[in-house]
């Protein structure tokens, strides 16, 4: 099927899962008409759903012919772009570092997300094994997961992310406030992966 990454995205904002039951995340990835795979739930999810059968559909959306971090980063980018220019700037953005959502881990080169939070879905553009995909979310389970991860415990979040605030009158549209996940503080990385220097 051939469509645009912002086409993709808006079909998958106005998507129903019908409360990602069994049979309601089947039918949106059928209808779907193209690759995707859904993530059920198993025993790393079940603390975080409520009722909840699957905890997202990851869609690939490009994959660029050289797997180095150069070629990954800027792929990434021209995806973001893309869907910046589309669905506006991102209400979250920022790097899982060692565990993304329910423990899963990312490509070697890097982690990075954006965000746009909806309810009751969200949607993510994620940096996957062969490239960046667009990820549908039920919001519930995603947010229970980040909030109850602290830092200081075995599973603790190493990325950092940084919420866009509400427009005020002293900040402009693209002031965000960046935060080490887990803690309540601002926080600079130090990390200089290609995750966080080539987008």
């Amino acid at each position: 099927m051939n469509e645009t990454h912002a086409h993709l995205a808006r079909r998958l904002l106005t998507a129903d899962a019908d409360g990602w039951t069994e049979t309601g995340a089947q039918a949106l990835l059928a209808a779907l008409d193209r690759e995707g795979r859904l993530r059920a739930v198993g025993r790393f999810e079940e603390p975080y759903v409520n009722g909840e059968a699957y905890v997202e559909l990851a869609v690939p959306v490009l994959k660029p012919a050289d797997t180095g971090a150069t070629a990954q980063a800027a792929a990434f980018r021209a995806v973001s772009e893309e869907l910046t220019a589309e669905l506006g700037e991102a209400s979250i953005m920022g790097v899982y570092g060692d565990l993304g959502p329910f423990y899963a881990s990312g490509p070697a080169w890097g982690t990075p997300y954006l965000r746009w939070r909806g309810r009751p879905n969200t949607l993510e553009l994620r940096a996957g094994a062969d490239g960046p995909e667009l990820v549908l979310q039920p919001t519930g389970p995603l947010e229970n997961w980040f909030w109850r991860q602290g830092h200081g415990e075995e599973h603790a979040i190493s990325g950092f992310f940084g919420s866009r605030p509400r427009p005020r009158p002293w900040a402009g549209r693209s002031a965000c406030r960046c935060t080490a996940a887990g803690r309540g503080r601002a926080h600079r990385s130090s990390s200089r992966s290609p995750a966080t220097t080539a987008w």
